[in-house]
């Protein structure tokens, strides 16, 4: 049975504006998940190393709970400027360019290797730069996991399953 691993549902943003080099750095990164979920854990594990390999000059504070709005609230303040940095789900991301429909689809990734590799590759390129034009890109992906179907009388284990 081929892994369904379909969705990536966070999805690191980023806004293309530059500090100057010469001040020190604050970034404000939004992250709708709580302080314990894993993506919130691995965001400010993130933004301890920045703060340590820049010597301090760049911080990242992390806002969790979706305090500074919903994932869609937060990617209009990271288009202008009141966020830095988010971590949201590709859903989110369908608003702004069709591309990230395609992590809605069931069963276009072989395995979990499939997905690394396409994720790290010329796809994942692409799709990151397909909202450049919003004042923003894709930095990185986090997957969430497989899409989840739920039945009352069969199994689903191939895409046939899922007609009718």
């Amino acid at each position: 049975m081929k892994l369904s691993t379909t969705v990536v549902t966070a999805f690191s943003v980023v806004t293309l504006s530059i500090a100057s080099a010469n001040a020190d750095v604050r970034m404000r990164l939004a992250n709708a998940l709580s302080k314990d979920h894993p993506s919130s854990v691995v965001l400010q594990r993130f933004a301890d190393e920045v703060r340590e390999k820049t010597d301090g000059e760049v911080s990242i504070r992390l806002f969790v709970n979706g305090v500074l709005g919903s994932e869609r609230e937060v990617l209009e303040q990271l288009q202008n400027g009141a966020v830095d940095i988010t971590r949201v789900s590709a859903a989110s991301l369908e608003n702004f360019d069709p591309v990230f429909r395609v992590f809605s689809l069931p069963y276009i990734f072989e395995d979990e290797d499939d997905f690394y590799a396409k994720m790290r590759g010329p796809v994942a390129s692409t799709v990151y730069q397909a909202t450049k034009d919003d004042g923003f890109q894709g930095l990185t992906f986090f997957d969430s996991g497989a899409r989840s179907f739920y039945t009352i009388s069969k199994p689903i284990e191939t895409p046939q399953d899922l007609q009718g």
